[in-house]
């Protein structure tokens, strides 16, 4: 029968461990008075000492030898993981780790060398492992410089071990972010370019299809660990806040192409309505995820960090104002709104991608900046240059009250939908057919 806080295992090296309480420990051996019923247990599962800590993979792959030193590390209150066969001490560690000491605490008393390798952890964080590997003490926290790229040969073998990882088996979330990739490129490069418009408007199997995808590949991030807490230094780690809110607003993007799709022909007020009940409860759920996994006065584009320079705070004000224009385009009814909502899906996932990239050491954080800042600039010159300028200059107005008075997000879009409704009534019932109508 297990205990807690007893060690009975059968092959400890020290006898003397062997009646002597480690809290926090449980170990799986029968009791002597136990072991002639335990027998046929024995024979289809190897006796291990594990730990609370201690995972699946660990229990089946620890080895003999490590396990004496697991049971001294527990009586000094060591914590000790093995890597590549090398013992390393992570007890001064495991509080500054990035994603918590949750995320090493399966593995205390085991190997690590598989999950370490599986991730595709940077250069400095290999050279961190080394220090401890050492028996030198980590490195502060404020000197995780992840976005130091370690230079190796971007060999094709190389890319491919750094992408393909086990936490996707079956490379789901792969195959959807080539399609969505190919999606990006035909409707950009093709489509734009002939037409002036995204090609949604036509409906039909492929513009669904497209949509669908887009969806699952957000939704698939959830197959990857990420970090559960936001790392205020370090703008370009995907946590659990940045993961849950892509798939938010993923979702009030494709909710958005949808309404356009099916309701395109219905009247302003029913369009108005049901984009208002698309969009603000997306932006509710966000609010909600922020409370939970957020930290306090810290968001992806307003972080009170003195230490930013002139052209990091330009370029959240740049990502900010996307961000209200995107929104602004959502609320209005148009007839792309099929367009609109597909057309913020590149600047929300080319920044996932992006960021992927860069954690596996495969891009600087400067070439993440000039692609993202692209993404941008194209996605908002089709919004753009398909409103009507009384609504540009709405957004405009809502988004010197955001971020310059930071008067509150609901306020200023109940206002904007109420206010773009009133103008749109005036405008078609007081000008009629004025020839200027059109530059409005």
């Amino acid at each position: 029968t297990p205990r807690r806080g007893v060690c009975i295992h059968a092959k400890c090296a020290d006898p003397a461990l062997r009646n002597i309480a480690l809290p926090g420990v449980v170990f799986v051996e029968p009791l002597d008075k136990d072991r002639k019923n335990a027998s046929r247990t024995r024979r289809s599962s190897a006796p291990v000492v594990i730990s609370k800590y201690v995972s699946a993979r660990s229990r089946t792959t620890s080895s003999p030898a490590t396990r004496p030193r697991f049971c001294s590390a527990a009586m000094s209150k060591r914590l000790v993981v093995t890597y590549q066969s090398k013992r390393v001490d992570i007890t001064d560690f495991i509080d500054k780790h990035p994603a918590g000491r949750a995320i090493i605490e399966p593995y205390i008393g085991g190997d690590i060398t598989e999950a370490f390798d599986e991730v595709g952890h940077s250069a400095y964080a290999r050279k961190r492992l080394e220090r401890l590997m050492e028996g030198k003490p980590p490195a502060p926290a404020q000197q995780l410089h992840l976005d130091d790229a370690d230079g190796a040969s971007l060999s094709v073998s190389y890319v491919i071990r750094k992408l393909f990882t086990r936490e996707d088996r079956f490379n789901v979330h792969k195959t959807l972010g080539l399609l969505c990739l190919a999606s990006f490129v035909y409707r950009y490069c093709w489509v734009l370019p002939r037409t002036g418009e995204l090609g949604f408007a036509d409906g039909g199997a492929l513009a669904w299809a497209t949509l669908a995808a887009h969806w699952l590949l957000s939704c698939s991030s959830i197959l990857f660990h990420v970090l559960e807490r936001r790392i205020v230094s370090q703008a370009l780690v995907i946590y659990e806040e940045y993961r849950l809110h892509a798939i938010l607003f993923t979702t009030r993007a494709v909710a958005v192409s949808a309404v356009g799709l099916l309701w395109g022909n219905a009247d302003d007020m029913t369009k108005r309505l049901l984009l208002l009940g698309v969009v603000l409860p997306v932006h509710l759920l966000a609010d909600a995820v922020t409370a939970k996994y957020g930290t306090q006065g810290v968001t992806a584009v307003r972080v009170n960090n003195k230490q930013d320079g002139p052209i990091v705070r330009a370029g959240r004000i740049l990502f900010a104002s996307y961000q209200l224009l995107a929104v602004g385009c959502h609320l209005a009814p148009n007839a792309l709104s099929c367009d609109f909502g597909y057309n913020s899906l590149v600047a929300i996932q080319s920044s996932a991608f992006l960021m992927t990239l860069h954690k596996k050491s495969l891009i600087h954080w400067y070439t993440y900046s000039f692609w993202y800042t692209l993404a941008l600039f194209v996605s908002a010159s089709v919004f753009i240059s398909h409103i009507p300028l009384y609504q540009l200059y709405a957004i405009m107005m809502c988004i010197a009250l955001r971020l310059g008075l930071n008067v509150n997000k609901y306020t200023i879009w109940f206002a904007y939908s109420v206010g773009s409704l009133l103008l749109q009534a005036f405008l078609d019932g007081a000008l009629g057919d004025f020839d200027g109508i059109s530059m409005f």
